[in-house]
């Protein structure tokens, strides 16, 4: 009978410590884990102020090419104006020949 429970002490030491190396795997694994989502974490934060400054840099660009926009609507019916002017000084002057 001695023997038997011995044999069991024995079996059950060797299970703690086949355990307690289990448990020790397991905790470098999630540390090594934890800090590789700290690591994603940290790329994806970066990642995200990048898209902000972005953004804000693509905000300007629109706003600036609305401004061209306007202005070149501007400039646009000016020229059309001055074509215009010509035209009707150019008729004036045709007239003037004429009649001499």
């Amino acid at each position: 009978a001695m023997c038997q429970v011995e044999d069991c002490q024995e079996r059950l030491e060797k299970d703690l410590q086949g355990m307690k190396a289990a448990k020790s795997n397991l905790e470098t694994t999630i540390k090594n884990n934890k800090k590789k989502l700290q690591e994603q974490y940290n790329t994806l934060q970066m990642e995200k102020d990048k898209n902000t400054r972005l953004d804000g840099r693509i905000k300007e660009l629109e706003d600036s090419c609305s401004v061209l926009k306007e202005r070149e609507e501007e400039y646009s019916s000016k020229i059309k104006k001055l074509d215009d002017r010509i035209i009707e000084l150019t008729k004036g002057e045709s007239i003037s020949v004429d009649n001499s």
